[in-house]
């Protein structure tokens, strides 16, 4: 065997051309010279060119099974490649040979990264830091793991140990305000942003981060703003320009949207979120033609998403083309029966046509497959009302068993309910979110809607949120046993909660809707206009039992009125339609509403 040791300082100081000609010299003289084979095949993988190096590595570890080294060359050759599995087992192979070795487990990191584990790797690079692996890069890769399995927390605490040390890093930084924007820490976030100090041609990045956070507290107008000089600044992603697009539908600029997504699709002709935006920005113009063939094209990328199915049909009932529409709902029926978006559709259909027989036929044969669908729950009591069949529609929607209304406890620091609600009421009107484009829910008429409330920072909501769980838990338990009701049959343990404020003005008023992502919904009263509070007037009241214009089958006698109060916390089933009723006065009236979802 050759003394390879000036080869070895030649490649360290990156002389590998000449590295290179002496290694293939040696090995012409002596072809069995394993030492050799590895470290050319280490020359080839640092120089760009690991498929060529992998046989070579592969030949010099089967001869020496015992070579870390050379493993681990092995390895990063494979992962350089691609080759995940290849690569998984070489780096496990070097742990096994090197316990307390730290490149063994660092790259097997790494390698569940690039697989899209990354809670393995996560774990790996927990290892790796105990074997005495670079601290600050691996931390660095947890945190990159941690962010990407989801477990936010931990990862804004490793980002933050990384960057209390190496402030610079902007990669980490990165990762640091992507989960605290996913935590709602939103004021942490933006400190962490406004500290970046990136390098000029990075710096779209931050602006995008800076976006997807004034996105996710829904100020849309800002969001929209700061993507417009992130692309300027280069980010040439599609994924920037739909976001985009989705800041400027929601906002009620359908034009601008459109311009956008024009764009992204004469780039990427197959992108299907842009597609099925394009679709949605045609309707709200009612722009039907150019929707149908958005929606056209939308189909043809994704078959088995009934949905777009069901959008287009209403589309063409729209455009008077009944037989079209109905063709595409029994397609799109026949294909995936248990789809709601099309039976809905039909139902909704058959109730336009006076089909009202149908319409419960249609209603009934969907819950017999999925009997806790709030879709199907929240139209059926209409339609028996329809048919006479009172008692079992107001079985379906029991406002006397179903809604809780009762005022809040004082919270702890608060001298009065009356002081809670005042600094409620005064978030609510000053939250940045707070537009006429609200993205909770399209049923706000004259008036402004919020994002969620609870993503961010405000210790009063922070309290809200605390006084609504403890309300939900109180909910449950009074709710009575009924092993035959759709709703009371099943308790869904409640995951999380979100909630909305809205501001109505003068004629302000909430359209009939419901929550159907929910399962338990409610409604709170932080301040009411002088007008509601005395005389009889039901102006500005909540109406349960109202429907929608689209299942309206004459008078239901399902209604029932509340008056609010301000302080009154009222509780309802998610599928309970329900609206507010307009008002003449120029105070605003203040609600904040919410849904708790199912885990």
């Amino acid at each position: 065997m050759s003394d390879t040791a000036p080869i070895i300082a030649l490649m360290r100081a990156g002389r590998w051309p000449d590295a290179e000609a002496q290694l293939k010299a040696l090995l012409k003289r002596d072809p069995d010279d394993m030492t050799a084979l590895r470290l050319l095949g280490t020359v080839f993988h640092l120089t760009g060119r690991s498929k060529e190096a992998i046989p070579l590595l592969e030949t010099a570890t089967h001869h020496n099974p015992d070579d870390v080294a050379a493993i681990l060359n092995l390895g990063s050759a494979n992962l350089a490649e691609g080759n995940l599995n290849q690569a998984r087992s070489a780096f496990e192979q070097a742990s096994k040979l090197e316990p307390k070795g730290s490149d063994g487990p660092f790259n097997l990191g790494i390698t569940e990264l690039r697989a899209g584990h990354p809670d393995l790797a996560a774990g790996h690079f927990r290892w790796a830091i105990k074997c005495g692996a670079n601290r600050i890069e691996a931390l660095s890769n947890l945190a990159v793991a941690e962010l990407r399995a989801g477990d936010f927390e931990a990862g804004a605490a490793v980002a933050s140990e990384v960057l209390g040390s190496n402030p610079n890093l902007d990669a980490v930084r990165f990762v640091l305000v992507t989960a605290l924007t996913e935590l709602g820490r939103v004021s942490e976030a933006e400190a962490a942003l406004a500290t970046a100090n990136p390098k000029s041609s990075e710096a779209w990045r931050y602006l995008t981060l800076e976006a997807d956070l004034r996105f996710r507290t829904g100020c849309l107008a800002e969001a929209s703003m700061t993507y417009r000089r992130a692309i300027e600044a280069g980010d040439s992603r599609p994924m920037t320009q739909l976001q985009l697009a989705r800041c400027l539908k929601e906002s009620g600029l359908a034009e601008e949207a459109i311009e956008v997504l024009t764009q992204v699709l004469a780039r990427e002709s197959a992108n299907l979120e842009a597609w099925t935006l394009l679709a949605q920005a045609h309707r709200e113009l009612k722009q039907y033609p150019q929707a149908i063939d958005a929606y056209d094209r939308a189909r043809e990328l994704a078959p088995e998403a009934t949905g777009l199915d069901a959008a287009q049909a209403a589309v063409l009932y729209m455009m008077g083309e009944a037989e079209r529409g109905d063709d595409l709902i029994d397609a799109a029926i026949g294909r995936a029966p248990q789809g709601v978006a099309p039976w809905v559709t039909r139902m909704e259909r058959q109730v336009e046509q006076g089909e009202v027989l149908s319409a419960l036929a249609t209603c009934d044969d969907f819950l017999t497959m999925r009997p806790q669908d709030f879709n199907m729950l929240a139209a059926k009591p209409f339609l028996l009302s329809a048919l006479n069949r009172d008692a079992e529609a107001k079985s379906l929607m029991d406002t006397e068993r179903l809604i809780f209304a009762s005022k809040l406890p004082v919270p702890d620091g608060y001298e009065s309910l009356e002081a809670f609600n005042a600094v409620l009421a005064e978030e609510c009107q000053n939250h940045p979110s707070l537009s006429h484009y609200g993205a909770a829910s399209k049923a706000t008429q004259n008036g402004r809607q919020s994002g969620n409330l609870f993503f961010g920072d405000s210790q009063a909501f922070k309290t809200f949120e605390r006084l609504l769980w403890s309300a939900a838990e109180q909910y449950l338990e009074r709710l009575p046993n009924d092993a035959y009701h759709p709703y009371l049959s099943v308790r869904p343990q409640l995951g999380g909660v979100h909630a909305w404020a809205v501001v109505l003005e003068r004629s302000g008023h909430q359209s009939a809707h419901i929550h159907p992502t929910g399962w338990l919904s409610g409604v709170y009263y932080p301040k009411l206009p002088d007008v509601m509070h005395a005389g009889t007037s039901e102006d500005g009241w909540i109406e349960f039992g109202a429907p929608p214009p689209e299942l309206t089958v004459g008078n239901t006698g399902l209604s029932k009125r509340i008056k609010p109060e301000e302080g009154l916390l009222i509780l309802f089933p998610s599928y309970f339609y329900h609206r507010t009723l307009p008002y003449e006065s120029d105070d605003a009236r203040i609600s904040m509403a919410f849904d708790f979802t199912p885990r």
